[in-house]
């Protein structure tokens, strides 16, 4: 009897215990799957493909299902939203080619960041609209409209889309960069960068309207941003956003910025008034380092640690909180772009060299090379702040739990 509970305690523990941190897929140059060897060709020497000008940001993890998304932030980019491949090695444009064509309005043009619903298998995914908007010289394309669509995960189709109006989201100078959601409500929160705005989108009444506060603008102080010893300084303003578990609290902060800051998402409505809105936004913890992307579980907020080359994790407590070093690789972890949660309890996120592919011909994409792009992942105990719980425990893993169980009681009765 005894043996059966010492084994049934461990088998559970084993499950909240922080791993060693796994690299899942890297890549030197981004791969893609065509559709035959003479497509991949012609897409090289139309320019259509420029291998160089491709690089990966967010993540997101469903049912053993990885998305990435490509931004079309220079020509040459293929497609912007994809799955990975079974064998990790290719990305296939999801949920198709044609719905990744450029200068179609129907289709994806340029993605920077999208989010998974699990209770329901649905994508929300952000559009900017616009193609090259880091181009010299040709120049930001301006060609459709900013939008969010939500495509289901299942039939891999678009089932929902919405066209953002132009006094929420400039067409042409918008940086929709990240997004964050509300399953019970049915809400997106999503950062704007250029225009320094939260965008709130409601999906049950079809509405999107814009929050603005200095918060959301670049510190100062934090302008002067080196990696690896090359300068990489700005004023990039609001770009890391993470949603409570309770779907009551958003935190954000400026990419040039060490400051999170916090507020309830009630006040983030068009009814707020200025004033209410500066007394309920509240600073949550300041940052040792900056960072990129950054997500809650429901326990903790996860972000990167740019400069130490670390992902670090803040719990807060009655003194404000802890931060602590989830990992530290510095050889490997060259700026930890985006985050995931998926339904295990494994944190996943990417590493892109930021810096680098910004600072050409910095990044190395020649054959060989060391990667530039790397796909991480590592148990943390901890549920993602959209997974449905019971008593506070996820139905997934409550699963797992009573699998364990029924396991070890039927190993008891055969001893």
């Amino acid at each position: 009897m005894f043996r059966y509970f010492i084994r049934t305690i461990s088998l559970l523990l084993s499950f909240a215990k922080v791993s060693q941190a796994e690299i899942v897929a890297n890549w030197t140059t981004l791969n893609f799957q065509w559709s035959s060897t003479i497509d991949r060709l012609a897409a090289l020497q139309y320019g259509y493909y420029v291998p160089e000008h491709n690089i990966i940001t967010n993540i997101k993890v469903f049912n053993d299902r990885i998305f990435v998304a490509v931004p079309r932030w220079f020509h040459g980019s293929p497609a912007s939203l994809n799955e990975i491949s079974s064998d990790r090695r290719n990305l296939l444009p999801y949920p198709s080619w044609g719905k990744n064509e450029a200068g179609k309005c129907h289709a994806l043009q340029c993605v920077q960041s999208m989010e998974i619903n699990p209770r329901d298998g649905t994508m929300w995914v952000i559009d900017v609209g616009s193609l090259s908007i880091l181009d010299h010289p040709s120049g930001r394309r301006d060609l459709c409209p900013p939008k969010l669509v939500i495509i289901d995960l299942e039939q891999n189709k678009i089932i929902h889309g919405y066209t953002f109006d132009e006094s929420v989201v400039s067409s042409s100078q918008n940086f929709l960069a990240d997004i964050v959601i509300d399953p019970e409500n049915e809400r997106a929160y999503i950062s704007n960068t250029i225009e320094t705005s939260i965008v709130v989108f409601d999906k049950k009444t079809m509405r999107a309207w814009k929050v603005v506060h200095p918060t959301m603008r670049h510190e100062e102080s934090a302008r002067e941003l080196m990696v690896n010893g090359i300068e990489f300084d700005g004023e990039t303003g609001i770009d890391g956003i993470a949603l409570s578990a309770d779907y009551k609290t958003l935190y954000y902060s400026a990419l040039n910025g060490k400051t999170v800051y916090s507020v309830p998402v009630e006040y983030l409505s068009t009814d707020t008034s200025p004033s209410t809105l500066d007394a309920e936004i509240k600073v949550a913890f300041e940052r040792p380092t900056h960072s990129d992307g950054m997500i809650w579980s429901n326990r903790s907020l996860y972000f990167g640690g740019l400069q130490a080359h670390e992902v670090l994790k803040w719990t807060p407590d009655s003194n404000n909180g802890s931060i602590e070093v989830v990992i530290k690789d510095s050889e490997h972890l060259f700026w930890a772009d985006s985050f995931a949660i998926d339904e295990k309890q494994n944190l996943w996120f990417t590493t892109n060299k930021l810096y680098e592919f910004f600072t050409p011909p910095l990044m190395n994409f020649s054959q060989g090379a060391d990667a530039n792009f790397r796909i991480w992942k590592i148990h943390i105990g901890e549920d993602s702040y959209l997974a449905k719980t019971v008593a506070g425990v996820s139905t997934a893993l409550l699963a797992n739990y009573l699998l364990i169980i029924a396991m070890n009681m039927l190993f008891f009765y055969e001893i």
